[in-house]
């Protein structure tokens, strides 16, 4: 959704548009994203039903974190992001009994990245 003022990117949804859904959600984020706000995301989050994760990376923005520059290897952000990934996954699609905690503990770590969670 753009603003009045034409300034931001993305959407916003409300409570209204998760009526029905039960699926899990997560979020991934840098926190400086002018591209699409880190509070329209964290909003939209807010709205959902559990289970719902939240992964907040300061000092990043929008693409960074997830794409490692071509040609480069990954960099030890973008192997979090990926570790939280494939935790998550492992945690709802394989229904891997340690997968939330996975994705806790790569998902934390100060000053790099924070994960919100709400499991049930």
């Amino acid at each position: 959704m753009v603003d009045e003022s034409g300034a931001g990117a993305g959407f916003l949804l409300n409570d209204n548009d998760f009526n029905g859904i039960k699926a899990p959600l997560l979020a991934v984020h840098g926190v400086i994203d002018d591209t699409v706000p880190a509070q329209a995301d964290y909003a939209t989050w807010l709205a959902a039903p559990p289970p719902k994760f939240f992964l907040a990376l300061p000092n990043q923005g929008h693409n960074p974190p997830f794409f490692p520059t071509v040609g480069q290897p990954p960099t030890s952000l973008n192997l979090l992001v990926d570790g939280v990934v494939v935790a998550f996954l492992d945690a709802y699609l394989k229904h891997e009994k340690d997968g939330v905690a996975r994705m806790e503990k790569i998902g934390n770590v100060p000053g790099v990245a924070t994960l919100l969670a709400v499991p049930k």
